[in-house]
């Protein structure tokens, strides 16, 4: 797979938290306009917590940016799926476990 092997972005991912998993994540807006960046997360293992601050986000600032992801198509559908039922892409779903 494409992915294999890479590792999220540290500037992205709080270095703090790569090495001891404690670091709060940070919501930035963007200056001058809708918008936000979401650091120190890794939407691979995402906390309740962590996903009710980014609704919260998500509801205050309309768009959010998450640098340095790296998501396979599983990773991508459960963080998703965090947030409300998935639709089906035209093409149907990659993942097993979101087909209907």
């Amino acid at each position: 797979p494409i992915l294999q092997g890479l590792q999220p972005d540290p500037l992205a991912i709080c270095t703090r938290q790569l090495t001891t998993g404690i670091a709060p994540l940070t919501i930035t807006p963007f200056p001058g306009g809708i918008g936000a960046d979401v650091r120190c997360v890794d939407l691979r293992t995402l906390s309740d917590d962590d996903v009710a601050e980014i609704r919260v986000a998500w509801i205050t600032h309309l768009v959010l940016r998450f640098r340095g992801q790296v998501l396979d198509d599983d990773a991508l559908a459960n963080f998703s799926a965090r947030f409300g039922d998935l639709d089906e892409a035209p093409g149907g779903f990659k993942t097993e476990k979101y087909k209907t």
